[in-house]
């Protein structure tokens, strides 16, 4: 294995809520794409570790885990942001010809946008304050239906599916170590 520690869909799983939080506290808005198309790559790798866990290892096997998680708009964003990341673009192989074509993506685009935020400070007297920021740098994600839903929204329902998808097959979700999760690094 080439991977320290992701072995199974649980750590996967993790990896991807690591990689929503980093991207949405992200302020500067190129870091935060950064942050966004890994918690992408990270999401569509939960489907091949769910296929090695389940020990799904032939295309027969496969399909029609492939056709659910198909019929999944935020799942299909998912996979096609992270492979125009790696590849530049999407193809598919023409039935008929039996050759590779560029395709055209079913979600619509990412697009940089703002959202408003509060951030909760306490001082050293145990005072709270709120501190509202109206402009926080943000993407929005158009799916094919056109619905846009922003970094948060978006991350927060493909990681929904995906611990809804380990508990319905037998992978117990547990909440990873809060050190891990909040760990900021210099």
């Amino acid at each position: 294995m080439l991977t320290p520690y992701l072995s199974n869909p649980l750590e996967i799983m993790h990896k991807m809520e690591r990689e929503a939080h980093r991207a949405f506290h992200q302020r500067h808005i190129v870091h935060k794409a950064d942050h966004f198309y890994n918690f992408c790559i990270t999401a569509l790798s939960m489907k091949d570790s769910i296929l090695n866990y389940l020990c799904k290892n032939i295309p027969p096997e496969q399909q029609p885990y492939y056709d659910e998680w198909n019929n999944q708009p935020c799942l299909v964003a998912v996979k096609e942001i992270a492979n125009t990341a790696k590849h530049m673009f999407l193809t598919a192989v023409n039935k008929k010809t039996k050759m590779k074509e560029i395709k055209a993506p079913k979600t619509k685009k990412v697009i940089p946008s703002s959202t408003c935020v509060v951030n909760c400070y306490e001082d050293d007297q145990g005072n709270f304050y709120n501190e509202y920021d109206k402009d926080f740098p943000d993407y929005k994600v158009v799916l094919g239906s056109g619905e846009e839903l922003g970094l948060h929204e978006f991350t927060k329902t493909v990681m929904d599916y995906w611990r809804n998808y380990l508990s319905h097959s037998g992978i117990e979700y547990k909440k990873q170590d809060q050190e891990v999760y909040f760990c900021e690094t210099l």
